[in-house]
């Protein structure tokens, strides 16, 4: 459909710091200009025609950092009788080929992240332990073809509450889908789940099964795949679903604050990075998803949260346990330097004094060292270099700070029945 105009842009200027955005499906509608005028951090276009990819340039205009999405909707489908290294060939030369190549160079580079088969419908997914080895192959097959033609690849587009089944069976799914994780990661890709409410809940322990659920995959990877708990991450639907949508299981105030909390919620989440709402632009069999009623809502959230890449500053260091140090920085700190022990030094009398064996980002600004055993009672000092901000890219070499580690002093406990001396 034709794109419909917006407003001229101002300048442009880093992505906002919610996590909040839109999956625009059938039309660039006057909302979604006003969302992307805002600077979300990452969109979501269906399909290649002309209103979706002047969506994506005057994204890209506004916010040159954001990242794109792309799905190409196919009415067709693969089973497991057939072999999924060919059905991921099949996929890329029948499906995504045809309306990514068409593009022209300048609006190839537009597109960030392509995904590939929308949760269950084209392929066998998380039905049998048979069926996850069949897609896992299948992604092992279609990921390096995604890569080759210049995009990255983002696997697997989950329906909300799936893998299914007991935290057992969660973990056996991941761990079969965990060597396509890997690749998508060393191809500079990631994966995305559909993260809606179905209780419309803002209790964690609650949601951690629907719109958080994503957060017991990554749980188990700290234990059992330590290389992916920094694996990238998109929402790529989102929102109110199960009994109805939102539009029809409150008003909009009572969407927007849950809104509000969903955002405060993924912001805490590094590796996850936005969230893009089903849908906007689609005005019949998905109209009860539209967020156009909302969008001037949307855009002021993302305007009263404005984004800087400024490189985060070492606040706060302080001594966890005899072997770990939490880092406190100033803003969300980019994985990639982030974890790379080299960028941190701690020093003892101008030397450095004391290995840095490991680095893992937590609680979205912290970072929590591993260290080889401190000398008891001596003034370290830590220094981090070359951590750039979450949303600019890992490159310029720079100080990030230096401070005192300091070290918690367990007091004696005092009460009514104390006794001084």
């Amino acid at each position: 459909m034709a794109h419909l105009a917006t407003p001229a842009f101002a300048a442009s200027g880093p992505p906002s710091q919610s996590k909040i955005s839109v999956h625009l499906l059938s039309s660039y509608s006057p909302g979604a200009g006003q969302i992307i005028q805002a600077r979300p951090r990452v969109v979501k276009i269906l399909g290649t025609d002309s209103g979706m990819m002047q969506a994506a340039r005057d994204f890209k205009t506004a916010t040159p950092d954001g990242k794109v999405v792309c799905r190409i909707y196919t009415p067709r489908s693969w089973s497991r009788t057939e072999n999924p290294a060919a059905a991921g060939s099949n996929f890329w030369q029948t499906v995504l080929a045809p309306a990514l190549l068409k593009l022209s160079a300048e609006d190839r580079a537009l597109i960030d992240y392509v995904e590939g088969p929308n949760e269950a419908d084209s392929t066998p997914t998380w039905g049998s332990a048979a069926d996850t080895d069949w897609y896992n192959a299948f992604w092992m097959s279609l990921a390096p073809q995604i890569a080759g033609a210049g995009f990255r690849p983002l696997a697997y587009s989950i329906s909300v509450g799936n893998p299914p089944g007991s935290t057992a069976e969660i973990h056996d799914r991941l761990n079969r889908i965990a060597p396509s994780l890997r690749l998508c990661q060393q191809l500079g890709g990631g994966w995305s789940y559909h993260s809606y409410s179905l209780p419309y809940g803002t209790n964690v322990a609650e949601e951690i099964w629907y719109s958080l659920r994503y957060r017991q995959f990554y749980s188990y990877f700290a234990s059992a795949h330590p290389e992916l708990v920094n694996l990238p991450l998109i929402l790529t639907e989102g929102g109110i679903d199960g009994a109805g949508p939102w539009s029809t299981r409150g008003d909009a105030t009572k969407f927007q604050n849950w809104l509000a909390w969903f955002d405060g919620e993924i912001r805490k989440d590094n590796y996850c990075l936005g969230v893009t709402l089903f849908q906007i632009g689609e005005t019949g069999q998905w109209g009860g998803f539209n967020v156009e009623p909302i969008a001037g809502w949307i855009a002021s959230w993302l305007s009263a949260h404005p984004g800087t890449s400024a490189p985060p500053s070492l606040r706060l260091c302080v001594r966890e346990t005899s072997n770990t140090l939490a880092l406190h920085f100033s803003g969300p700190p980019h994985p990639v330097p982030a974890t790379n022990p080299a960028n941190y030094v701690i020093r003892l009398a101008g030397t450095n004094a004391l290995a840095v064996l490991a680095a893992a980002v937590t609680n979205g600004t912290n970072v929590v060292l591993s260290t080889a055993p401190p000398a008891p009672g001596l003034d370290y000092l830590v220094s981090a270099s070359n951590v750039v901000h979450a949303l600019s890219a890992p490159g310029p070499r720079f100080l990030n700070g230096q401070t005192a580690v300091r070290v918690p002093v367990t007091l004696a406990s005092i009460n009514a029945t104390s006794v001084w001396r």
